[in-house]
């Protein structure tokens, strides 16, 4: 750290020689009207670098400064629908005044076309940020999320996740369509910056909203990216071939083909070393792992494991996809998306649970698993958008999903007291193979009237889901107490869960008076599902699964209904949104258990409302807040009366008679950017109280140690959460400077039951984290990190453990592109938990490194990546939830070397249309 620090000094020094400069004014047009939102900025006269940039406020006036070494520079101003304005300037004073500037309109806007300076690098467009891709230089082979990077409020996790001035970014678009679903990475790495003409952020916007104009969701964001028009014929991709030691291998390809409104992209790859195949060939995307199954009702699932990459376990993957889009004509669109997917996991772990009890005893429980098992599945989905004419939208969205594999899981436990010492040994092994469909139809109609603000729509959806699963279960539990009978379980069960939904929404918006609308909506969902599970006991004699099991065989029928009326009005005028809607929902919950014969019926009748504010407090500073009260049903897992005994030593089972909770949540958020520091800072803070929160009931027996877990319905829990952050950017010619800072305050208040006594658990989770990047003309660039996690919890009763943890991690990535052949890549990163339990690693290191060679005229890479550098790779972790304290160690991938090849073909900008 302390060479760090000297070297980021030395380049200060260097880059000292270079000149501060201010240039202020102020902008009007002819007839004496201030201009708010121009783009005012400065370029280097020998290679149009930009230099510096800003935004005119909403009195006209700018305040352009910054440093370079240039004696002169071109000045610009740029404003949709005025004449660009240039001038050069010599910055040899420090401060240079140009006073009042007046822009011409431009003679050649006619109609809608709009013509403005090609260079303007940011430009304010009603609710539209947007950034010239030209006007932010990178190095030559950079993609969508290296661009990224280099934009003004734009911060880009160690991830790939995505925030504009603190707002999460959950959508990317090509050319105002998806490219391969949710994932962001898949263009913001896939994408070459050469390509990409315009960024451009907005609100994000069901479809339905954009197209009948009403607002969106002012709290998260969506990124279009469009591609320059000489750029949108062609096609480009990359493959990339690896193999290792520990025979580690990696391989992956994507291409891309473009013309102009038909777009097609094909992905495939297959890897052993735990990632998705389709990021870029970077150091920070090696390692990772992925867990793909997952229990619901008994059931096992296979979660979508195509972009899912995390810390545990080892997996190989295979994928594939294709995604294709297409503007047939003006009416209508299409596209549409397959993804295929193979995974075989490996998992193991060992943990150290300590469950607190309030008669001043505990039980800890030490326990090691393994796991192996295969999956795969396939994911088509289907868009149809038409537009007969320019009032009427028409929506067909079909998809289906299958999946089917197979997971083999064992695990060891002991259980000791801290009163009486030894309590139990127990043994579980379970081998268990599922099948999976699921069909959806998303469906609707938007209609505009020609009275401004008056629409109606209507959305259907509808589906149908099978999930089977076969699974033999063999428990074994010893106890230390020879008074106790140990218990034997060998049993093989088969569960099929069917279910069917529909639900459909009917809405309607007219203006009211003068900038008031309101709108009328009635929506109703129907959902059926059953649960038929056959539990056989082994026969010793025959040595077959023969005997029913009555107690944990069952056949249950469940019947959701929903009716929902609302209304709601809404005010926009310019800058201040306010909306308010309330409803009331009427619900009914239907359980029938076939095999006893007996139902269960729920009714939830509640009224839920919701008033929202957002207000624009000048350039690039905002407030929104917003108050809800909704109902909650509990989950059909914690209603239904299923016995769920997967856990020997904790048999869980539904209550129905469990009431609805009751949530109001309180939330505020502020933003600001300012555009002559290039800084931004943003507060957000929300809130909950929750009246009959459905929260789980544990009775433990003392002498066994076995556990019974139910559901109760208390009063008084709430949540509060508080998040802050700040970002910089800073250009002094070549050297480019930012950091972030952020802080999160979790604060929570739940409540359980032990031993049918009541616990109250206070938690404050804290987590501050800072950033810093330096970056030299693209050739070096260092990222120091440090993260600090403190978990604090208050109890009601003293449950003599320790109620404060906390944990810290430390990194720095390097990255050097010098010489202009080499590419040089570094990550590391030291994590410390002093409060794990002994026996658990309490400080561990990482280090991912690569060494990359260019050749073919750039086109090609040839990169040895070496994963765990130190081969100190461990995931230790520590959990802890009301009555237990956790930590656990996992399997994770350990150290290998890789040598790898990356070849690109770009073939992009031509007239005809490429053959491949």
């Amino acid at each position: 750290m302390k060479n760090l620090l000297f070297l980021c000094i030395l380049l200060n020094t260097l880059s000292s020689f270079s000149q501060n400069f201010e240039i202020t004014g102020t902008l009007k047009d002819k007839d004496n009207n201030l201009i708010e939102s121009a783009t005012v900025y400065l370029e280097s006269i020998q290679d149009s670098t930009m230099i510096t940039y800003t935004i005119s406020d909403k009195k006209g006036n700018f305040n352009l400064s910054g440093n370079t070494k240039a004696k002169k520079a071109n000045f610009f101003v740029s404003y949709s629908g005025m004449m660009p304005l240039k001038k050069e300037l010599t910055l040899a004073e420090k401060i240079t005044k140009l006073g009042d500037l007046v822009l011409e309109e431009n003679a050649q806007l006619l109609g809608e076309v709009v013509v403005i300076a090609e260079r303007a690098p940011i430009t304010i467009k009603k609710d539209t940020l947007e950034f010239n891709a030209s006007s932010f230089k990178t190095g030559a082979d950079a993609n969508v999320e290296t661009l990224l990077k280099k934009l003004p409020g734009v911060v880009v996790d160690k991830d790939g996740g995505i925030k504009v001035n603190g707002m999460t970014v959950n959508i990317i678009l090509l050319i105002c369509k998806e490219f391969f679903g949710s994932d962001l990475t898949v263009a913001t790495k896939n994408l070459p910056k050469e390509i990409i003409d315009k960024i451009q952020v907005v609100d994000t916007k069901t479809k339905d909203e954009a197209f009948t104009g009403e607002e969106g969701d002012k709290e998260n964001k969506t990124i279009n990216i469009t591609i320059k028009k000489d750029m949108n014929k062609g096609f480009f991709g990359r493959a990339t071939a690896g193999y290792g030691t520990d025979d580690r291998y990696s391989v992956s390809g994507i291409l891309n083909y473009f013309n102009e409104e038909e777009r097609l992209s094909v992905l495939g790859g297959s890897n052993n070393v735990n990632t998705s195949g389709f990021n870029s060939d970077e150091v920070k995307d090696i390692g990772g792992g992925s867990n793909n199954w997952r229990r619901v009702n008994g059931v096992w699932q296979q979660s979508n494991p195509l972009f899912n990459n995390t810390t545990d376990g080892i997996t190989q993957t295979t994928s594939a996809g294709i995604h294709y889009a297409n503007e047939w004509n003006k009416k209508t669109d299409l596209g549409t998306d397959y993804i295929y997917n193979r995974s075989d996991t490996e998992t193991g772990s060992n943990s150290r649970t300590e469950r607190f009890l309030p008669n001043n005893d505990s039980y800890t429980s030490i326990s090691d698993s393994k796991s192996n098992g295969g999956s795969f599945g396939h994911n088509f989905n289907l868009e149809f958008e038409i537009k007969p004419d320019t009032l009427t939208r028409i929506s067909i969205e079909p998809s289906f999903t299958k999946s089917k594999g197979n997971l083999y899981s064992n695990k060891s436990e002991t259980q000791n007291s801290r009163l009486n010492g030894l309590v139990s040994n127990s043994f579980v092994n379970k081998d268990s193979k599922f099948d999976n469909y699921s069909t959806k139809l998303d469906a609707s109609i938007s209609r505009k009237f020609k009275v401004p603000g008056e629409s109606i729509s209507l959305w259907l959806n509808s589906g149908y889901n099978m999930n089977t699963s076969e699974e033999k279960f063999k428990s074994t539990i010893d106890f230390a107490d020879i008074t106790q009978t140990d218990e034997n379980v060998n049993q093989q069960q088969t569960s099929e869960q069917t279910g069917g939904f529909l639900n459909a929404s009917l809405r309607y918006t007219r203006l009211l008076k003068g900038n008031w609308f309101y709108n009328l909506r009635l929506r109703t969902d129907i959902n059926n599902s059953e649960i038929n599970r056959n539990t056989l006991d082994f026969d010793n004699l025959t040595q077959q699964y023969s005997f029913v099991n009555t107690s944990l065989t069952n056949e249950i029928k469940t019947n959701t209904t929903i009716l929902a009326p609302s209304a709601g009005i809404r005010f926009k005028k310019d800058k201040l949104s306010i909306r308010f809607s309330t409803g009331y929902n009427f619900t009914t919950l239907k359980n029938e258990d076939l095999l006893a014969n007996t139902t269960v019926l729920n009714k939830f009748n509640s009224m839920n409302f919701m008033v929202s504010l957002w207000k624009e407090m000048g350039q690039g500073k905002s407030i929104w807040a917003r108050i809800s009260n909704r109902a909650r049903t509990p989950q059909i897992s914690q209603l239904q009366p299923i016995v769920d005994n997967s856990n020997p030593l904790n048999t869980i089972v539904g209550n129905p008679n469990l009431k609805a909770s009751n949530v109001t949540q309180v939330s505020l958020s502020h933003r600001n950017f300012n555009m002559k520091t290039k800084s931004g800072y943003n507060v957000y803070v929300s809130t909950s109280f929750t009246e009959n929160a459905s929260v789980s009931k544990t009775i433990t027996d003392f002498v066994t140690g076995k556990s019974v877990t139910t559901y109760e319905n208390v009063n008084g829990s709430y949540w509060a959460y508080m998040s802050g952050g700040y970002n910089k950017k800073y250009k002094k010619d070549k050297h480019n400077f930012s950091y972030n800072l952020d802080l999160g305050m979790n604060l929570s208040k739940n409540k359980s039951f032990t031993n049918e006594l009541e616990l109250t658990t206070k938690s404050l989770d804290l987590t501050p984290r800072v950033s810093f990047t330096y970056n030299y003309n693209d050739l070096i660039e260092v990222t120091p990190r440090y993260n600090y996690n403190h978990n604090s919890l208050d109890y009601s009763m003293d449950l003599g453990q320790k109620t404060n943890y906390s944990s810290s991690t430390l990194g720095i990535s390097l990255e050097t592109y010098w010489p202009k052949m080499i590419e040089f890549e570094n990550d590391f990163s030291m994590n410390h938990n002093p409060n794990v339990a002994p026996g658990f690693s309490k400080t561990t290191y990482m280090w991912n490194a690569s060494l990359g060679m260019k050749m073919i005229k750039d086109k090609g890479i040839l990169k040895l990546k070496v994963f765990d550098l130190l081969n100190q790779n461990t995931s230790v972790r520590r959990s802890a939830y009301q009555d237990y304290i956790s930590d656990t160690e996992s399997l994770v991938l350990k150290q290998y070397f890789m040598l790898s090849f990356t070849y690109k073909v770009n073939k992009i900008g031509g007239k005809k249309k490429p053959n491949y």
